[in-house]
């Protein structure tokens, strides 16, 4: 589903209680609240692969944040299915909670085939 030659950028839309619960974030995350992220609709790169992911049950958070994102024209979104629950039992990498706006690196084979078993579009 993703290009291998296009990084994607992750969006943690995380509710405030959830992401205060976390040490931790998918490396690279740009953080942005989904209730926050039409007002910051500027921060986010339109020439890369998007991925949201929150840790709400069946990814409302995320789903929101991905229709917010069609409705401003981005073309490629999915969203991490499970959220990042899913991708830190999955075993794939994670870091301490900084802000980033690079967006995360999936370089390895492994984490690639880890991100595309959890990718929803």
């Amino acid at each position: 589903m993703v290009a291998e030659d296009r990084e994607p950028v992750f969006i943690d839309t995380r509710n405030p209680k959830h992401w205060e619960q976390s040490a931790q974030q998918i490396p690279g995350s740009l953080r942005i609240w989904r209730m926050e992220l039409e007002e910051r609709i500027g921060e986010v790169p339109r020439d890369r692969p998007l991925v949201t992911y929150c840790a709400c049950h069946y990814e409302h958070s995320s789903t929101r944040a991905a229709l917010i994102l069609e409705e401003y024209d981005f073309e490629e979104i999915h969203i991490l299915v499970g959220g990042f629950n899913a991708w830190r039992d999955a075993g794939l990498p994670l870091e301490q909670k900084a802000e980033s706006p690079e967006g995360a690196s999936c370089n390895s084979p492994a984490q690639r085939a880890g991100l595309e078993g959890l990718l929803s579009r």
